[in-house]
């Protein structure tokens, strides 16, 4: 049985604005999100998408299957352009207990954008590619004509 066969599996992948964690340990996913738009307006409105940076949440949960113990996982970024960040997104370690026992991630992410169209955030179980988190940025733009003045009275 190969390792995607007999887990961990990815029970949910998502990005939203909240995650609230319930006293009873129940989580509630506020606001789900796949596409942000960003909008520039003026008279002098650039082509090409300024930089701006957003905070988004990443919540990962996986069930454990027969995975038992500790299991790395990775996060890493495909921008737009098709170039993937050398640097991970998030890497760590997660401990599975086995069966239907489960384990979830929340990462904050204060994430810098350059460009716009698909970013693609790829979750890695071990060496393997368990699943990709797609966020759309999409710029648009309002050229106004100039700056409106109050009328002024003498």
């Amino acid at each position: 049985m190969s390792t995607f066969e007999a887990g961990p599996y990815v029970q949910a992948a998502l990005f939203c604005e909240h995650l609230l964690d319930e006293k009873d340990n129940v989580k509630s996913v506020i606001r789900i999100i796949d596409r942000i738009l960003f909008q520039a307006a003026g008279p002098d409105v650039p082509d090409k998408m300024p930089e701006f940076v957003r905070e988004i949440v990443a919540v990962l949960m996986f069930k454990s299957g027969e995975a038992r113990g500790p299991v790395p996982i990775k996060i890493t970024l495909t921008r737009p352009s098709g170039l993937t960040d050398s640097d991970h997104i998030w890497e760590g370690t997660i401990h599975f207990e086995g069966g239907i026992r489960g384990n979830n991630l929340t990462l904050r992410m204060h994430t810098r954008f350059s460009e716009s169209g698909p970013y693609w955030y790829n979750v890695y179980v071990g060496e393997r590619l368990a699943t990709r988190m797609p966020l759309e940025i999409i710029y648009t733009t309002m050229r106004t004509l100039g700056q409106s003045r109050p009328e002024q009275r003498p």
